[in-house]
């Protein structure tokens, strides 16, 4: 694929619908940032895709009272 084509789609993408959500995740575009969570039976996780470091973190637990949003912003500032 074109470089140049795929940075198109990713700057697309990054740009925000009012209410900041769109693709199926929470995006923030000045901080490049789509996030995406969810649980179901005891399950839980949190997904961050920092697209201007390329920075991917994917919390998945086994109990659905894990603070998985809260470990992945500390996780994305340890990183």
């Amino acid at each position: 694929m074109d470089r140049s084509f795929a940075e198109w789609c990713t700057a697309k993408q990054m740009h925000r619908p009012p209410g900041g959500y769109g693709y199926g995740c929470f995006i923030n575009g000045e901080q490049r940032i789509a996030r995406h969570s969810g649980d179901i039976n005891g399950f839980t996780n949190e997904l961050l895709k920092n697209f201007k470091e390329d920075l991917t973190i994917v919390i998945l637990s086994t109990m659905n009272i894990t603070p998985a949003d809260k470990i992945c912003e500390d996780l994305s500032c340890i990183i």
